[in-house]
């Protein structure tokens, strides 16, 4: 089987939620740049994209809350607003 057959199977089984990772681990990465990170980031962030106050809220690492990466949630979705205690603005 070709390695293009492979892959294209691979994102197939992936689409239908299934394992394709036989072992391996896949991990996603995002870099933000210092220039990215503004001020430091408060308990309430003004939503850039509907104009209300949300609270900031944090993930959890091994049951303690985890302040390495920070969210929001508009209208039913969830958005990344901060790192490391700074609030972030994407470029562009």
């Amino acid at each position: 089987m070709s390695d293009f057959r492979k892959q294209f199977e691979d994102l197939q089984r992936m689409a239908r939620g299934e394992d394709t990772t036989a072992g391996a681990v896949r991990q996603t990465y995002l870099a933000i740049g210092a220039d990215e990170l503004i001020e430091t980031l408060g308990d309430t962030i003004v939503c850039e994209r509907c104009g209300q106050v949300h609270p900031v809220e944090y993930g959890r690492k091994d049951g303690r809350v985890d302040k390495d990466m920070a969210y929001v949630k508009c209208n039913g979705k969830t958005y990344l607003c901060g790192a490391g205690g700074k609030r972030w603005r994407a470029r562009g």
